[in-house]
């Protein structure tokens, strides 16, 4: 389909369907995706090997086309070159968590002396962890747990950050408001 303010404006989603994807005939990989709750949003799609990954530009209703347009072909240009727009979007993101990451520890050697040594072995403990879940693996793992008391225990995990023993330890005096 021709990209243009009136055809975009135009394209309703076919009944059958929740979600579709309709990408431009000029920019490859560039594309509005409609929902049946009305959103609409300009996207765009690109292989990296056998990866295929997917940007949101931004909202219809926010963006204008050719902004949109402008932004898709400076992407598709970044892809031909061989780069990974979302990949290094993906890397600024932990780089500024890095950035926190950093700043906390100068803030826990200045607040050392002040910290009980309880509190200092775990917030040692609390920030060798080197390893979180990404929004993509969360995301699977919610969707794939039974709708069972395990299931629910670990989406109040996941929501809550709290450990395992906490929640086990949890009783319903804590839940239950006053």
């Amino acid at each position: 389909m021709k990209f243009t303010q009136k055809t975009v404006d135009a394209f309703t989603l076919p009944p059958t369907r929740n979600d579709v994807v309709v990408f431009d005939d000029d920019i490859p990989g560039f594309g509005l995706r409609v929902r049946s709750s009305g959103a609409r949003t300009y996207v765009f799609q690109y292989a990296l090997g056998r990866k295929h990954r997917r940007l949101t530009l931004g909202r219809a209703s926010a963006l204008r086309l050719e902004q949109a347009k402008t932004t898709a072909r400076k992407l598709y240009a970044q892809t031909k070159l061989g780069h990974d727009p979302a990949g290094e979007r993906l890397q600024r993101v932990a780089s500024a968590n890095d950035t926190f990451g950093a700043a906390l520890k100068l803030y826990l050697a200045a607040a050392q002396s002040r910290l009980r040594a309880k509190t200092r072995r775990e917030t040692e403990r609390y920030t060798a962890r080197t390893r979180v879940l990404a929004d993509h693996e969360l995301r699977t793992m919610w969707h794939a747990l039974p709708d069972d008391d395990y299931g629910q225990v670990v989406k109040l995990l996941i929501l809550t950050g709290q450990r395992r023993d906490e929640i086990g330890r949890l009783s319903w005096s804590e839940i239950v408001g006053d």
